[in-house]
């Protein structure tokens, strides 16, 4: 996989491929490489590696599925500090509930989500059910920007 990759141009792996690869494989790469779990994915495969991740981004498949939350909240309480990135169908109702869990990116595949999003509109919500990450974190906002997935 690590040979289809555009040299020197920072890329995701999905887990599969990103464990195959050793250290001189990254190196010679010439870029980071992070990493994407699917929901069904444990982030134990990765949680060593933390420290040298530059991303990680996180598989929503479908809108209904909502594993993907708990990774982000695991990551975030093993110390990983990097950018967590939503891939998928998100829907808008989900954009606030995900800064509350610890994502810091989005590339989204719903287009009613996308162009509210590109008019500005930030969802938010007044009452919540579900507990955030922290309280700092309840309040936090992330701009809206396009990413290659």
């Amino acid at each position: 996989m690590i040979e289809a990759l555009v040299q020197s141009r920072p890329a995701i792996l999905p887990l599969s491929a990103w464990q195959a690869l050793d250290e001189e494989r990254k190196e010679a790469h010439g870029a980071p490489i992070g990493v994407r779990l699917d929901p069904s994915e444990d982030i134990a495969a990765i949680v060593d590696a933390l420290d040298d991740l530059p991303i990680v981004a996180l598989s929503f498949p479908a809108y209904t599925d909502g594993r993907s939350y708990s990774k982000a909240v695991q990551l975030r309480r093993a110390g990983y500090d990097g950018p967590i990135r939503a891939v998928g169908d998100v829907l808008y109702d989900q954009v606030d509930h995900m800064v509350r869990t610890g994502f810091s990116e989005l590339s989204i595949t719903n287009e009613p989500t996308i162009a509210k999003l590109e008019r500005g509109e930030l969802p938010g919500i007044d009452q919540r059910y579900q507990p955030s990450l922290d309280d700092e974190q309840a309040t936090n906002r992330f701009a809206w920007r396009r990413h290659a997935a």
